[in-house]
C-alpha cells in the first residue's frame, strides 16, 4: 500500500526533502514507519525519536495502524513565544 510521509522543519533539512511517497506493507504502524524511515533516511536518526506524529492531520501514537492513502507527518519539537 502507498502512503505519503511529510517532514517538517529540521527533519526536512536533514532529509533534503519535505515529502516521501512510500510503499509499505498492510498493518504497518506509525512506530514501524519511524523505523523504516531511519533505515531509508539515516540522516534523520535520533531526530525522529522526539518528533510528534500526525496521521491525516490528527495526532497519533506509535501503535496506530496505517491505511493506504494515509498522510503521515513528522514534526520535530519546537518552542516559541
Amino acid at each position: 500500500m502507498r502512503i505519503k510521509v511529510k517532514l517538517f522543519a529540521r527533519l526536512r533539512e536533514l532529509a533534503a526533502t519535505g515529502e516521501v511517497d512510500m510503499d509499505v506493507s498492510p498493518g504497518l504502524t506509525a512506530g514501524g514507519l519511524t523505523a523504516m524511515l531511519k533505515e531509508k533516511l539515516p540522516r534523520l536518526g535520533k531526530s525522529l525519536d522526539s518528533a510528534a506524529v500526525a496521521v491525516n492531520g490528527e495526532n497519533a501514537q506509535s501503535g496506530v495502524t496505517l491505511k493506504a492513502g494515509d498522510e503521515v507527518a513528522f514534526l520535530p519539537p519546537f518552542s516559541g513565544g
